[in-house]
This record gives structure tokens, sequence and C-alpha cells, in this order.
């Protein structure tokens, strides 16, 4: 087995555990969302990932769009919008929602373009700001450098402890099962190479 191999089955291995295990591990644990206040949910920082963050205002003058494509290819894939405990409206982003739907990133999208919005629509999508928000949360320590960088970079005036909740997303108990059973299996695999490798090179 090749060391190029070897890296390739190390990193697979890894991602599918990782990612697959906390999938699995949120799915079993949490099978309903939690239900919490945006000002409980700082004071308390609890574990849970599955969340439904309730009593929260959403800092509108202070989102941020992340865009994809260059050019004329280029569109907005994704709206990152600090949420306060209702009635905060000072202080760093410790909480950040995530939204990648159709419906908000068209909104902006005709909005940074022809310089107004759907009133409409915009006063749906300011409603589902201000009612519950159901999500995974991931924690600003479990990004990679690369996104921790690309969210410093949006200028959302991050706190050490900032996470980020994806609205919408749920945990997913079979892809979680069939990543880590995948990761598990690349892992032994490549194991086995080594071995085989090691003992070839002593005999």
């Amino acid at each position: 087995m090749g060391i190029r191999l070897i890296i390739v089955l190390l990193a697979l291995g890894g991602v599918g555990i990782y990612w697959g295990g906390t999938n699995f591990v949120t799915a079993v644990r949490e099978r309903d969302p939690l239900e919490i206040t945006c000002a409980n949910y700082l004071k308390q920082k609890p574990d849970n990932r599955y969340l439904k963050l309730t009593e929260c205002d959403p800092d509108m003058d202070n989102m941020a769009l992340y865009e994809e494509g260059e050019g004329t290819a280029k569109k907005i894939t994704a709206v990152y919008v600090p949420l306060r405990a209702k009635g905060t409206t000072v202080g760093k982003t410790q909480i950040v929602l995530l939204r990648k739907d159709t419906a908000i990133t068209d909104l902006v999208s005709r909005a940074d373009k022809l310089g107004t919005a759907d009133e409409a629509q915009a006063k749906r999508i300011m409603d589902e700001f201000e009612a519950p928000n159901e999500g995974l949360v991931q924690f600003g320590m479990d990004l990679s450098d690369s996104d921790q960088k690309q969210l410093k970079g949006l200028n959302l005036g991050l706190s050490d402890d900032f996470v980020i909740m994806e609205r919408g997303k749920e945990p997913k108990l079979l892809l979680g099962a069939l990543a880590l059973g995948g990761g598990l299996a690349a892992l032994a695999f490549m194991l086995r190479g080594v071995i085989r490798r090691f003992r070839g090179t002593s005999a």
C-alpha cells in the first residue's frame, strides 16, 4: 500500500468518524430539539446540538452574505445573521444563524442587484427570524481553520465562543451511521495495509 493511499484513507476515515459519529450520537441522544430562549442558551451553554431557539432578535444590520463563483456567475449561497437575546443590541456576536434556503438567498440577491426587495417576501423572512428557529449547532472551535478564516472575513464581530446554527438542519441518524461505519472501515483497511507493508519490509 502506497503512502499516498494511506494518507487518503486516513483523511477519509477521520472525516467519516468525526462527521458520522457526531451526527449519529446527536440523532440518538437528541430525538427532539431542545427548546430554549437565546438569553438562557447564552447563560447555560448546554452541550445540545439540536436546538429550537426562541425569544431572539435578529441583528439584520450586521448580517453577512457568502458568495460563490466569479464574475457574472457569482451568486449568494448563504446568509449569516447574528442572533441576540431579546432586547439586547450590543456586544460581540455569540450566536449566528446560517440560512442557505432559496427564500432568503433570492431575496438578498435581488436586493443586492436591484437595490429593492420584495416587501411581502421580506416580511415573511422577518417573521421567520422572529419565530422559533430550529436547527443544528456547530461550535466555532469545531470549525476548520479555513472555515474560521472565512467567517472572520465576514466581519460578524464574533466572540471567541461563538456558535453557528444552520436553520432547518436535523441530525441524520442513518447517514451518520453509514459515514461512521465507512470511516471505521477505511481506517481498518489502512491499518491492515500498513501492517502488511511493515511485515513485508521486515521479511
